[in-house]
């Protein structure tokens, strides 16, 4: 698109949708959120920077490389399962580490749900990205 309003909306969302993102996946693992939802606003914030041709640079590099995203989230979320596996035997077993707040977000706890959240949320955007790629590269 061509448009010059839509150009300058698109610059001052792209970036507001991605801290959307990652707040929506840090509170996910406590409250409703998560990767998947967080993954989906953030895939959501690349087509609409694809669209308006704010940042091609960016755009087609993450675009080529979604593979990377998709393959790092499932990585990811596999070694999420093997502190539950080598402690207890059991793949989606929750251990919990240290916890601390942060502003806005609230109380964040690192743990393997968190790391589960955050595969999650690297291989929706991988996987969306590249549909969208192909699809806005086939218009």
């Amino acid at each position: 698109m061509n448009s010059m309003l839509f150009t300058l909306t698109a610059s001052l969302l792209v970036p507001v949708k991605i801290a959307l993102s990652f707040f929506f996946l840090l509170r996910g693992h406590n409250m409703p959120g998560g990767g998947f939802i967080g993954g989906l606003i953030a895939a959501l914030a690349y087509v609409l920077a694809r669209l308006a041709n704010s940042s091609p640079i960016f755009t087609e590099k993450l675009g080529e490389s979604s593979l990377y995203l998709i393959t790092a989230g499932w990585f990811i979320m596999l070694i999420s399962f093997m502190p539950g596996i080598l402690i207890e035997n059991t793949a989606m077993l929750a251990i919990w580490g240290s916890e601390f707040s942060l502003p806005i977000v609230g109380k964040i706890k690192l743990g393997t749900v968190l790391l589960f959240d955050l595969g999650v949320y690297l291989a929706v955007i991988g996987a969306l990205v590249k549909i969208a790629y192909v699809a806005i590269e086939k218009d």
